[in-house]
């Protein structure tokens, strides 16, 4: 059990990469039968998240500088419809950006292209992550109250099912074993 416990947290950092609703909510059910700590899986997700976010952020800002520096056609980008808004409401689209799921990439991005300054995206993006962590860690914990009967009896079909399972296989490896000595005294008759 304490190897569990140390090795949740690696993967919680690199769970909040893949898919950061799912990992706060295994941490939650996690944190509910002690084995790991709330406020520290907390913690991580939210150094995650903004790692995330500020490197996504950064990518874009990059990438910006870079083709606008070597492709005249990168500055229209910015002036199209979709670019000047979000170069108009770059702050409002960072802040409420941990709540488009699916997005998280592609928004830091095109933040990064609308010029805004890190700073301010790394403030504003804290405050998003601060209120996104605050509403999915009490979405999860009312889930994993509401749903946590249905999971102990869930539990025991778990054990049943893996009984089962072993149980097939057993028999499959003894009808196998049968087949090759059936093969094995077949052979053997057949030299005589």
């Amino acid at each position: 059990m304490q190897f569990i416990n140390v090795a949740s947290y690696p993967a919680i950092f690199l769970g909040t990469f893949v898919d950061s609703e799912v990992t706060i909510f295994a941490l939650v059910a996690a944190a509910k039968h002690g084995v790991v700590s709330l406020p520290v899986a907390l913690a991580i997700v939210f150094i995650a998240a903004a790692i995330s976010d500020n490197s996504w952020f950064a990518v874009g800002r990059l990438a910006n500088q870079d083709l606008s520096e070597k492709f005249s056609g990168v500055k229209k980008i910015t002036n199209t419809r979709l670019g000047r808004f979000v170069s108009n409401h770059a702050g409002f689209i960072t802040i409420i950006m941990r709540f488009a799921y699916g997005f998280r990439g592609i928004i830091p991005i095109s933040v990064g292209f609308s010029g805004m300054k890190p700073i301010k995206f790394f403030i504003l993006n804290l405050l998003s992550i601060a209120a996104w962590l605050t509403t999915v860690t009490y979405l999860s914990t009312v889930f994993n109250a509401r749903f946590d009967p249905y999971l102990e009896k869930l539990r025991y079909f778990e054990k049943g099912s893996s009984l089962a399972i072993l149980l097939v296989i057993l028999i499959a490896l003894v009808a196998l074993g049968i087949k090759k000595q059936k093969a094995l005294l077949s052979g053997r008759k057949k030299n005589k």
